[in-house]
């Protein structure tokens, strides 16, 4: 049984407290400009992810072999790290030349891999392929032995998976009627498409009559949450039943940006991450009902990235990345989901912060930083907050 532990520091500081911890001097340039405690004094350890052209973009935690996995670089390797021992144990490949963000089915020990491919010419490299040919699709992977069970045909929506059915969900724009692009500002046009993961099988098409931004699925309730509205006008959440597909309720969201949305199980919250003229937002929303529980403003507009975030059930936390434009740095947020205030921020020293996910074995928090897997213990021995740091230039009429 999964228990849900929730976060226990409340502290407020705007000076830096010692950490217990060491600091590893080569882990960041000494030339970095250090406007909040950093990441490398609360490490527990870090491992150097070489080989790559490119560093890895996404993490992803395996609890049924305490794996984790590493993708994203670009490339279509998949990398494997031991958690226990923090050694990288193995590569291997997906098909197509880019492997990207990665979801764990723990029950069934399979991988569901993000994976860009060359339409009509499987050996094409990201240089080779024409880009009308290239096509975004889901690799469904043995996790014993990284052989590949199904591939599907998406069509460049954005993804999302109930494991608890076994059913991979996709946004479809409309066919733009001038070429064969997909357009997503075509108004009333809009369709949520769904497959079954054990036989590859199409088990709807349905159409919803608007432009779709995002999806989300909470697998405890069997509920999808999808973001309607392509314009800086009107976005809105809708419930829809995934057993009945019919629709619960639809709340307006006060986004000018395009909404992400994540999903706490444990608490059965949504959370939608965006922006309105000046401020960066986090939104809870009940996800029975659809009410918005509070909508916490965590830093100015553009200063937070809404396609990188992770909602950690066991913590009850949002982990994000968060900047500073004259400063030129970056920063690991934490965010306490139940009020929507950040309680913590980290600088990463000149390091770009990729990705996090978290172990709860070990209770780790793994963070990705161009290049470095640094792991961080869930409770931290200092707090620091400033959100005055969390600015950008240029960016208050000019939503991202």
């Amino acid at each position: 049984m999964t228990t849900t532990r929730q976060s226990t520091y409340t502290s407020f500081l705007t000076t830096t407290a010692t950490s217990t911890l060491t600091y590893t001097a080569t882990s960041a340039p000494a030339t970095s400009i250090q406007t909040a405690p950093t990441v490398f004094n609360a490490e527990s350890w870090n491992v150097a992810i070489n080989g790559y052209a490119y560093p890895p973009s996404f993490v992803t935690f395996d609890t049924n072999s305490s794996t984790i996995y590493l993708s994203g670089a670009p490339s279509n390797l998949i990398t494997v790290l031991d958690a226990n021992t923090h050694e990288l144990s193995s590569t291997f490949a997906v098909p197509g030349f880019y492997a990207g963000p990665i979801l764990v089915d723990p029950k069934t020990n399979t991988l569901l891999v993000w994976a860009d491919v060359c339409n009509n010419k499987p050996n094409a490299t990201a240089a080779t392929c024409n880009p009308t040919d290239i096509n975004t699709t889901i690799v469904e992977v043995n996790g014993n032995t990284n052989g590949v069970i199904h591939v599907f045909p998406l069509n460049l929506g954005n993804p999302a998976v109930d494991i608890g059915t076994g059913t991979l969900y996709e946004t479809r724009a409309c066919p733009n009627p001038h070429g064969s692009v997909m357009d997503p500002d075509l108004p009333d046009c809009g369709f949520l498409v769904s497959y079954d993961l054990k036989s590859g099988s199409l088990l709807a098409n349905i159409s919803l009559k608007a432009p779709l931004a995002d999806v989300a699925v909470n697998s405890r309730t069997n509920m999808i949450y999808l973001v309607l509205g392509a314009s800086s006008s009107s976005f809105e959440l809708m419930i829809m039943n995934g057993t009945t597909n019919k629709i619960v309720s639809e709340t307006g969201l006060k986004f000018v940006t395009g909404p992400v949305l994540q999903v706490n199980p444990d608490t059965n919250t949504v959370f939608a991450l965006g922006a309105n003229q000046s401020s960066t937002l986090v939104d809870a929303i009940d996800g029975t009902d659809g009410r918005v529980l509070y909508s916490s403003v965590i830093g100015s507009a553009c200063t937070v990235n809404s396609n990188r975030y992770y909602v950690n059930p066991f913590t009850n936390q949002v982990y994000a990345t968060g900047s500073n434009s004259t400063l030129s740095t970056n920063y690991f947020l934490t965010i306490d989901a139940s009020t929507g205030r950040l309680v913590n921020m980290l600088s990463t020293q000149g390091y770009y912060y990729e990705d996090s996910t978290y172990n709860p074995q070990l209770e780790e928090v793994y963070l990705l930083l161009n290049g470095q897997l640094v792991a961080l213990p869930a409770q931290m021995h200092q707090t620091y907050v400033n959100p005055a740091l969390l600015t950008e230039s240029g960016c208050f009429n000019e939503p991202y």
